[in-house]
Order: structure tokens, then C-alpha cells, then sequence
């Protein structure tokens, strides 16, 4: 049930629906790191996605343009795979010792 639920926020967030999201423009700052270019995300951000440092984040181009989030899209497609393999083999995964 989680995973779905996972699936579901993932989906809303992409799609800019998501309860608590906002059509405001957050202005980001690229700075450099070492050999490297990196993104400063806001405080007030890294609390509504529930995010520290160090923490995965995913970048998804879609028609409506660039969503970063938290939710890695492809682990809801692998879900669901999962899924119907269960559904379909739910006998033999039921004759499987505990």
C-alpha cells in the first residue's frame, strides 16, 4: 500500500497537483563545488520535500517542463511489475517455506 501511495505522490507531484505544491517559481542558485556545479535548495524546500543533505533527488522533464522530487519515477513502474509477477504466480509463491 505504501509503494501505491508513493506511486500516486510521485505521479501528482510530476503532474504539479500535489496537495501543499505551489505554481510560485522557487529561484534556485548554481554554485561551484570542487570540479562541480551544484544546486542550493532553500531551507523552507529541503522541509517541504523532506530532504538533508546528501539525500537523492530526481529530476524528470516532462511536457510542462523540469519537476524535481524526491520519488524516484522508474521504482513505481518496478512496483507494479512486481506486482502482477505476484499476482500471477500467487500459487507458487504461496507454496514458498516461510
Amino acid at each position: 500500500m505504501r509503494c501505491l501511495r508513493l506511486k500516486e505522490r510521485a505521479a501528482m507531484i510530476a503532474a504539479g497537483t500535489a496537495r501543499n505544491t505551489t505554481t510560485m517559481p522557487t529561484t534556485l542558485e548554481l554554485v561551484q563545488i570542487d570540479n562541480e556545479v551544484g544546486v542550493m535548495l532553500p531551507e523552507a524546500l529541503l522541509a517541504r520535500l523532506k530532504l538533508e543533505a546528501g539525500d537523492p533527488v530526481f529530476l524528470v522533464e516532462t511536457p510542462q517542463g523540469m519537476h524535481l522530487t524526491p520519488y524516484d519515477p522508474d521504482f513505481a513502474s518496478k512496483v507494479d511489475a512486481a506486482r502482477e509477477i505476484m499476482r500471477r504466480r500467487r500459487d507458487t509463491l504461496r507454496g514458498l517455506p516461510d
